[in-house]
């Protein structure tokens, strides 16, 4: 009988660990280290992906964006690498399942998800809400 993904973080192999990888694209902080004019403290607002500051102090440049676009292409074989791993992976099939899942959500798409809402009334609810309009409107005159 297999075994199921412990909990907590997947450890991997030694040589393909994208846990211990200088990631560019993950902060410091997740707040601007800008700081203010005004008030001469730390902005505090969210940053943007990819950058040390918010948009407002220049996160959204163009060349912050193509920068923040350029260190994603380069954690791109990473990644492929470590679902190539997972995929492979036969001691914790549900981390496999997780993997191959993610692959195919990128690959075809994730479906299409569709919300159907029905709300019903009785007569008694909607007799009470004409009242209440009528109520209303007389009030306003």
């Amino acid at each position: 009988m297999s075994q199921h993904a412990p909990r907590g973080r997947i450890k991997a192999r030694p040589d393909v660990n994208p846990l211990t990888l200088n990631d560019p694209l993950k902060p410091k902080s997740v707040r601007c280290r800008a700081t203010s004019k005004r008030t001469g403290l730390q902005c505090g607002a969210f940053v943007t992906n990819g950058a040390a500051v918010c948009k407002w102090h220049g996160g959204k440049a163009p060349q912050v964006m193509a920068a923040a676009q350029r260190r994603l292409d380069e954690l791109r074989p990473a990644a492929i690498q470590y679902y190539d791993y997972l995929l492979g992976q036969r001691e914790y099939p549900s981390a496999g399942l997780g993997a191959a899942n993610a692959v195919m959500d990128r690959v075809d798409g994730r479906p299409a998800e569709k919300v159907q809402l029905e709300v019903t009334a009785s007569a008694s609810l909607i007799e009470r809400i004409q009242a209440r309009r009528i109520a209303l409107s007389a009030k306003d005159k």
